[in-house]
């Protein structure tokens, strides 16, 4: 989902250097698409089950509303309606991870509540921004669309960060537990 992520910001960010078909279309699509892999990725991590076939089912309709508003409405309403959809997974992952604060407490959880938050909440603003535009805004502007660049690097480097940080403690807690267990009699 980060590299998703990364490769769907570095295509959009070079709008006017690359071809309109990657840096309008296929960036803006490789940024929804990695939304839902948070989302899925936050729902293995907490450890909730999701069926292969709602992930297909999941992908598939968000590949057609995408495809279907970038052909049929204007680049700002397809740009925002992309945009909004993101922003709805990554609440969703949002809420899983406030969710699953109550079966496995881990320190560095809150901070993913709060970069997962601080996305969903920056990709809402830069769905107003360009859907509410005049123009098609190829570069980042000083408002909500050109945040959304310095937030999604933040993000991808906090959220690494607080991931590398709960495997860690998750592992910690699992070792700890097994050395106050004799592992053939189960005593302490």
């Amino acid at each position: 989902a980060s590299l998703g992520t990364s490769f769907g910001v570095g295509l959009v960010a070079f709008d006017g250097n690359l071809p309109d078909l990657l840096a309008k279309g296929i960036g803006p699509l490789v940024l929804t698409l990695s939304a839902v892999a948070f989302w899925i990725a936050s729902r293995i991590f907490n450890r909730e089950s999701i069926a292969p076939s709602s992930i297909a089912l999941v992908a598939g309709a968000v590949l057609a509303i995408d495809l279907t508003a970038g052909a049929f409405a204007k680049p700002q309403l397809a740009g925002g309606i992309g945009i909004v959809i993101a922003a709805g997974f990554y609440a969703l992952a949002t809420l899983d991870f406030w969710i699953a604060r109550k079966k496995e407490t881990l320190r560095a959880r809150p901070a993913m509540v709060a970069l997962l938050s601080l996305q969903a909440i920056s990709l809402l603003l830069a769905a107003y921004e360009i859907s509410s535009a005049t123009l098609y805004l190829p570069r980042p502007s000083l408002g909500f669309l050109g945040m959304i660049h310095y937030t999604a690097i933040i993000f991808l480097v906090g959220t690494s960060i607080s991931l590398v940080s709960m495997l860690k403690e998750r592992t910690e807690t699992k070792f700890r537990a097994a050395a106050l267990v004799d592992p053939l009699t189960g005593l302490s």
